[in-house]
């Protein structure tokens, strides 16, 4: 994927098939900020909504707060 541009179709795929922001971000070589703004924006426009936070214990799973995201 060519760094600096995200397409939404795309983003939505990705946040649907569970991945994180981070890993997102990666995916698209652009900042964790770059796809909070678009999932912000895409929230406000009810395309998708946040369905879940979760914990979970760092010293079993090696993570920490992670969020859900579902089309609407």
């Amino acid at each position: 994927m060519k760094g600096g541009k995200v397409d939404t179709r795309e983003l939505i795929k990705l946040l649907d098939s569970g991945k994180t922001q981070s890993e997102i971000a990666s995916y698209f070589k652009v900042s964790k900020a770059a796809i909070s703004k678009r999932v912000k924006k895409l929230i406000e426009k009810g395309i998708i909504k946040l369905s879940e936070t979760a914990t979970h214990d760092m010293r079993i799973l090696k993570m920490g707060n992670y969020k859900v995201y579902r089309l609407t």
